[in-house]
């Protein structure tokens, strides 16, 4: 039997993406290295402390991650060896096939806060408002494993055989900004007493301007010589993403959001925080492009000789087959992305000060609650400790597993310096520096308290 490549992802989804002329994972880092900031007020918006002062500024804060949980990046860079012959690529890239998940994930995001304000009336009131601004832009690809073979491999392994390639396939992609406002309220007590509870929130307006959102009811295919059946049956919206409308690259929706949180203080070395954040959705209305496949026929594929020989290849009359129905009205909505965090941190303060923490040691659980275009419904669990040599100074570490991309490992710097603050990690120093990592991140935070 030959062997057939049949690039039925990039059909499904480059298809519809490229005829528009389209162009975290979860940031530990940011609650772990200054969790007292209002830089970590859009993680665990229950956990705001100013202590004595009463403004708080707030800037820049970039984030980016990458990440994936297929294959290291050593692994990948494998097949661009050059010393490798052509058989022994051909090896590597059939051995990356055979590793690959029944879910596999893709994730992408890259975000920032340019600003947010926090203020007190007076050092001694309980409640801080406060007032942010955020963008973002981010996906999220899920696929079987008989979808990822059938790319990598061609359908020769599935001879005689039916096989869902659609069952866990979905894609969501969302670029966004907010504009937050809200309170931290310390109901009870003080950081450090016997018992003290603060709460908080913010209630975001979202402007979305542009989105995606894959729905694959099914897709499978029938392998027998010399012919494959296929069946197909998808619809894929899009806003923002077509060069058809005057003001495609413009605000095509909107929606409202909130964060909510509240922190435990049980004495002076235990801390429990607890949110719900990224709730809400945009409902998208303009610069609207709706795709729409449902088919099923027999096809007798393109022969694969080489490894990634891609220029052999004519799929013009099998992409022509799968070329959507287009429409340009209605609309979707799609939810940014919710998730739960429970963050808890035995404090161990200074000998003889409580102006800081010795040793901070934390766990953490995040929990997204939907396949969004910024999170996965795989948990992420991630423990933490940072220590403080001087109050000025905090170094630490991380170890996790979940989320996108599987185990991580991280490090981080906190900086006080009077009145600023930094932070500054990564959740993926394996991706940053080792080949067998599977994601990289990077993380910023930059605060004033006066």
């Amino acid at each position: 039997m030959k062997t057939y490549l049949y690039l039925i992802l990039a059909a499904f989804l480059l298809n519809g993406l490229l005829s528009t002329s389209l162009q975290a994972q979860y940031n530990a880092t940011g609650w772990i290295a200054q969790p007292d900031e209002l830089s970590s007020f859009r993680y665990l918006p229950g956990r705001l402390n100013l202590g004595e002062k009463t403004f708080a500024v707030s800037f820049a804060n970039p984030y980016f991650y990458v990440g994936q949980n297929m294959a290291g990046i050593g692994d990948a860079m494998k097949l661009f060896d050059g010393k490798l012959s052509a058989a022994e690529r051909k090896q590597e890239w059939r051995n990356m096939a055979g590793e690959l998940k029944s879910t596999n994930r893709v994730g992408a995001l890259a975000e920032a806060f340019p600003l947010a304000i926090a203020f007190r009336l007076g050092k001694d009131s309980p409640i801080t408002f406060v007032a942010t601004t955020e963008v973002k832009a981010g996906m999220a690809l899920t696929f079987n494993d008989n979808m990822g073979r059938l790319i990598m491999t061609g359908n020769k392994g599935f001879e005689g055989q039916t096989v869902d390639l659609g069952d866990k396939l979905r894609f969501r992609a969302m670029a966004l900004q907010a504009f937050g406002a809200g309170i931290n309220w310390q109901v009870i007590g003080e950081p450090g007493d016997a018992l003290s509870l603060s709460v908080g929130g913010q209630l975001k307006f979202l402007q979305g301007y542009l989105g995606a959102d894959l729905e694959m009811n099914q897709a499978s295919l029938y392998t027998s010589e010399p012919l494959m059946r296929w069946e197909y049956d998808y619809t894929m919206h899009t806003a923002g993403l077509d060069n058809r409308y005057e003001d495609s690259r413009g605000i095509s929706g909107s929606g409202i959001g909130a964060d909510l949180g509240a922190t435990l203080g049980l004495g002076e070395n235990i801390e429990i925080s607890a949110s719900l954040t990224q709730l809400g959705a945009i409902r998208f209305t303009k610069n609207i492009t709706n795709y729409r496949g449902r088919d099923a026929f027999d096809w007798e594929g393109v022969e694969s000789n080489e490894f990634l020989d891609f220029d052999s290849y004519n799929v013009d009359s099998i992409f022509d087959r799968l070329k959507p129905t287009e429409s340009y009205s209605g609309d979707f909505t799609l939810n940014i992305g919710p998730k739960a965090l429970v963050h808890a941190v035995y404090r161990i303060p200074a000998s003889g000060s409580n102006d800081f923490d010795r040793h901070r040691i934390g766990l953490s659980w995040v929990q997204g609650l939907s396949q969004g275009p910024f999170t996965t419904t795989m948990p992420y669990v991630v423990g933490s400790y940072v220590f403080r040599p001087v109050g000025a100074l905090g170094i630490g570490g991380s170890a996790g597993w979940g989320g996108f991309s599987g185990i991580s490992f991280g490090l981080l710097l906190a900086v006080d310096a009077g009145p600023f603050r930094m932070g500054f990690g990564t959740q993926h120093i394996l991706g940053g520096l080792l080949s067998s990592g599977t994601a990289t991140d990077l993380n910023l935070s930059f605060d004033f308290v006066f």
